[in-house]
């Protein structure tokens, strides 16, 4: 397939060539109750029709349809139905909180909101505070789909005449640092997109993809559902995580999208397999018809990709945003890499250049601009070269992330840390799951550089020996000066990304609560100790103990505790509260 050459100008110019030449073919696959459930490209025309007129009585031209549920055909059928019939889809994720959809909702100017039977709960309780014309409830029993309406607000209606004509799609994002944006795409970038992807990865046509990941995000949507019928193509959809496994060796996918936490789980589980027998090798595991699998989203650890690589298994790698309709940089199953960091070359029509660190692109994949946000819309290019944001070098057409402009610590030494870089060196030690490199503030001394790290399962006095072995190869700026385990995972977007500002609290959090136990243990003996400990009550502290325990805690942390705090500090976790807040560096890492 030509890199330069699209095959469609239009998404229904696309739907309706693999209507019309190969309707007898499955576009999905899926299980539902056990049973396994197909539908034909003719078929899914005749539903797009239907779908259609339903979704054309009474709105507004180019009027924003919100889309949020589970995966599911019916989800797959409404998204490209809406972007046919000229319409302004609006997918939402899934695993927000109620709040949080509500404000998305709100925000984006739904005038049509579709649910799915797996979210209809959830808007129903929310429906006071939707500004919603009406709400279509999808009903999927099978292959079947129906319909039941709602009407919220009649009398709403939304001037759209304000948006740029060309926009099809407008997709939130799930930042780890900031609120959401909404990035408008229209249907050109998102053609663009599918064809590079296509191309880059030198599938044939009629190919068959396994979806596993949630299909409101862009990786899945374009990479998954307009790639397949791009190439007329079988779409076969994961409806349960817990049967993913078993669903790969029922469907026989050519390419399956993963994160990195997925494509970790799937090799030990196929490592496993083969050494109790289940599948002759590890590769068996993922089916006999697997070209590859691809992940993103966020850093590979180098010992996954070694994993997939000793047990025979194709695993490519791929760097894209939302606000690039999907991948832009990736690897391919043709080439051979220097070492499993590189992110690879550029995919499709992409332009990129690396300018002070930063990625930037040009293409005809590139947003539109972000949801009446003209002033975040100008900071993020650079003429027509869009600011990833992402700090990255070249080594001849290799491209490699070295972390985010965002997470750059700088020292009180003056010395810039990029902490991703630091976390990737230490992902090879056995037993770390997860890890945040961060910086700590010394009261009186230089900023020095710290780690939480969370193991389910390893062996913590192993792992600090291994990690000491890492840190004592560094520079001395760059070794890790204090490490902490955390007891529990940290704290994630619905895209799995760790929230490092979040996961920078909690450890300075868990450090300070560790610290609290011993000066509380020179003033009283107790047991067990809690956040909700009560001062009085559970500690049974008296005037005098409390005014001893808060010296101390003064001279331990280096902080003042006014007279009138300790009068509100009553639990263990106000005390936390104070702490963290006084013992907050001025120059934050986001």
């Amino acid at each position: 397939m030509s890199v330069n050459t699209l095959r469609y100008q239009t998404i229904r110019e696309m739907m309706d060539v693999a209507i019309s030449c190969h309707g007898e073919r499955f576009a999905y696959k899926w299980y539902e109750d056990g049973d396994l459930h197909e539908v034909t490209y003719g078929e899914l025309g005749e539903q797009r029709l239907r779908i259609e007129e339903i979704l054309n009585n009474g709105m507004p031209d180019k009027a924003h349809v919100g889309l949020v549920g589970s995966n599911s055909y019916g989800w797959a059928a409404l998204y490209l139905s809406v972007l046919c019939s000229g319409h302004v889809l609006v997918p939402f994720d899934r695993d927000l909180t109620p709040q949080s959809l509500a404000a998305i909702i709100n925000m984006a100017d739904v005038d049509t909101l579709v649910v799915c039977d797996s979210h209809a709960e959830m808007i129903a309780g929310l429906l006071p505070s939707l500004m919603v014309r009406r709400i279509l409830f999808l009903h999927q029993k099978g292959t079947s789909l129906t319909f039941t309406e709602r009407i919220v607000d009649a009398g709403l209606r939304v001037d759209y005449s304000h948006e740029p004509k060309e926009l099809s799609v407008l997709m939130f994002t799930s930042g780890t640092t900031s609120t959401s944006k909404g990035v408008m795409l229209s249907e050109k970038n998102i053609l663009v997109a599918a064809h590079g992807i296509q191309a880059h990865g030198g599938l044939p046509d009629f190919s068959v993809f396994y979806n596993v990941l949630p299909m409101y995000h862009i990786f899945a949507s374009v990479g998954d559902i307009i790639r397949t019928v791009y190439i007329s193509g079988t779409l076969c959809i994961n409806t349960n995580q817990r049967r993913a496994a078993q669903e790969l060796r029922l469907f026989n996918p050519c390419a399956v999208k993963v994160v990195p936490l997925m494509a970790a789980a799937f090799i030990r589980m196929a490592v496993l397999a083969a050494k109790n027998g289940e599948v002759n090798k590890p590769a068996d595991f993922f089916g006999n018809s697997l070209a590859y699998m691809i992940t993103g989203g966020a850093a590979l650890p180098a010992k996954v990709a070694e994993a997939y690589e000793e047990a025979g298994v194709s695993l490519l790698r791929g760097y894209g945003l939302t606000e690039c309709a999907a991948m832009v940089i990736g690897t391919n199953a043709q080439e051979r890499y220097p070492d499993h960091m590189t992110i690879g070359t550029p995919i499709g029509r992409n332009e990129i250049r690396i300018v002070d660190d930063e990625i930037q692109i040009r293409g005809e994949n590139v947003m539109l601009g972000y949801y009446k946000d003209p002033e975040a819309t100008a900071k993020a290019f650079d003429g027509d070269w869009f600011k990833t944001g992402d700090l990255g070098r070249v080594e001849g057409e290799n491209f490699y992330i070295t972390g985010r402009c965002k997470n750059i610590i700088v020292l009180s030494n003056g010395k810039n840390i990029y902490p991703e870089e630091i976390e990737e060196l230490f992902a090879g030690v056995d037993g770390v799951d997860e890890l945040v490199v961060f910086e700590k503030q010394i009261p009186g001394k230089e900023s020095i550089l710290a780690g939480a790290v969370y193991s389910e399962h390893g062996d913590r006095d192993k792992i600090r020996n291994a990690m000491e072995c890492v840190n004592g190869s560094l520079p001395g700026y760059k070794r890790l000066s204090s490490i902490l385990f955390l007891d529990e995972p940290f704290e994630k977007t619905t895209t799995r990304k760790i929230l490092r500002t979040k996961a920078k609290l909690r450890a300075l959090r868990w450090e300070a609560f560790l610290e609290l136990k011993k000066v509380l243990a020179e003033v009283v003996y107790l047991d067990e100790v809690r956040e909700t400990s009560d001062l009085l009550l559970d500690l049974q502290l008296d005037s005098f103990s409390i005014m001893d325990f808060v010296a101390r805690l003064e001279a331990r942390f280096g902080i003042s505790i006014p007279d009138a705090e300790i009068r509100s500090l009553r639990t263990i976790g106000n005390i936390l509260d104070f702490i963290t807040v006084a013992k907050q560096p001025e120059r934050a890492m986001v």
